[in-house]
Parts: C-alpha cells; sequence; structure tokens
C-alpha cells in the first residue's frame, strides 16, 4: 500500500458563526499553526472541524501574519455585466509552507500541513479595491476592519497524506 498527497477543500465554509464552538478548546498558535494538529485524519471529524472553523473564525492565519494577495480579487472575468469567476471573489493567505513553496517557483511537493485560505466576498474586487483609496477608510485599520467585516466565507485546502482506497 502506498501513500499519496491529497489536497482537501472544505467548499465554502458559509456563515461559520452558525455553528456553535461550545466546548472549543482555546487555540494557541505555534509557529503558524494551533498546538493541537487541524490535519484531517489526525482527529475525529467532529473535533477537526470544531478546531478549524475556531481557528479560522478568529482568523488566526491573519494574527499570525500568513502572506496574502496585495487586494481583494475577482477568480473570473465579467462579461456584460455577468460574473464568470469561478468562486466569489477573493483574497488569499497563504501558510509559511505555502509561501515557500511559491518563492521556489512551485518545485517540489507541498508538505503535510500546507494551508491556503480564500476568504470570500462578493463580487466585484473593484468595489473593495475603490473603497481602500475612500478618504473615510485613511486612519490606521479602518480599511482592514471593513474589509474583515465583508467575508461571508472561506474555501480552505489542507495537504495532507493519506492510504488511498484500494
Amino acid at each position: 500500500m502506498y501513500a499519496a498527497k491529497r489536497v482537501i477543500d472544505l467548499i465554502s465554509v458559509l456563515f461559520l458563526a452558525l455553528f456553535p464552538m461550545v466546548g472549543a478548546e482555546t487555540i494557541s498558535p505555534k509557529n503558524g499553526y494551533p498546538e493541537k494538529s487541524i490535519l484531517p485524519g489526525s482527529v475525529p471529524l467532529q473535533e477537526y472541524e470544531r478546531t478549524l472553523y475556531e481557528w479560522l473564525m478568529t482568523r488566526q492565519y491573519k494574527k499570525l501574519h500568513w502572506r496574502r494577495d496585495k487586494t481583494v480579487r475577482d477568480t473570473g472575468p465579467f462579461i456584460n455585466t455577468q460574473y464568470y469567476g469561478t468562486h466569489p471573489t477573493a483574497r488569499i493567505y497563504y501558510s509559511p509552507e505555502v509561501s515557500a513553496w511559491l518563492k521556489r517557483g512551485r518545485k517540489g511537493e507541498l508538505p503535510d500541513g500546507s494551508i491556503i485560505v480564500k476568504e470570500m466576498f462578493k463580487p466585484p474586487a473593484a468595489l473593495y479595491q475603490e473603497m481602500a483609496r475612500n478618504p473615510k477608510y485613511k486612519g490606521q485599520g479602518d480599511y482592514e476592519k471593513f474589509i474583515d467585516s465583508m467575508v461571508f466565507a472561506w474555501t480552505v485546502m489542507v495537504v495532507w497524506e493519506v492510504n488511498p482506497m484500494v
């Protein structure tokens, strides 16, 4: 039996506030991650989801200063006022492993635990780029507070090793 690399795509975790966090553990960041592993399969599914959702809702990736896109961006074109993005407008954060992989020109495999977090926004991206230039948001952190309030969903990709089913 051999191991294969897989990427899990937890498609648009919408309105995570709807998922109660009763009894959820406090997450203490260590090297950019919670002390407890958030790899799928390392813990029961409900525990994994609870840990991941809390980690997302408390925006640990942002607090840990993961590298991110400079701006919110569209994921596809507008044609005759119709948006054809693969998913909503997004701002993407990259775990340290993903950042290093990108700097190496995407050579080699991503190690287990590598994470990409896509914050989702309603299109178009031009709206958020225009708001960044609005004098109303020129104070320290004003634009970031605004943009943070506009996130309505996440897509999360986690690289992990699994044994394929035979």
